[in-house]
């Protein structure tokens, strides 16, 4: 069964926990009885940063592994610059990851990545 989603209150909470006082998304998940994986891709959205967050390095070049049961594939420059041009275009996410191959939640994952990416290099 789904969990409900995160309410205002544990929003906030994370957000203080994490930009404040600098802790990790599992201690988070532990003290709001949530998955570290909802606290994850919360702080992916809305760009909730540890207070010494480091400039992150650039996409390694296209690897495929094996995580858990699943296969992950690095995404590439070219398909970086597809799914940017896409995404100024005003398609969706569901119209991008076909043209490129990937899932929907993986391209909205990757464009949080990439704006996160740019707001640093920015401050």
């Amino acid at each position: 069964m789904r969990r409900p989603s995160l309410t205002e209150r544990e929003k906030e909470i994370i957000a203080e926990k994490r930009e404040q006082r600098g802790w990790s998304h599992q201690r988070i998940a532990r003290h709001l009885r949530r998955s570290v994986g909802s606290v994850q891709w919360y702080c992916l959205q809305v760009g909730i940063e540890k207070p010494d967050a480091k400039p992150m390095k650039p996409p390694a070049p296209p690897v495929v592994y094996k995580r858990g049961r699943y296969m992950v594939r690095h995404f590439t420059e070219a398909e970086d610059a597809r799914l940017l041009a896409l995404a100024a275009q005003g398609c969706g996410d569901s119209e991008i990851g076909r043209s490129i191959g990937r899932r929907p939640n993986s391209v909205r994952g990757r464009l949080l990545t990439i704006a996160r990416r740019e707001e640093r290099e920015l401050s």
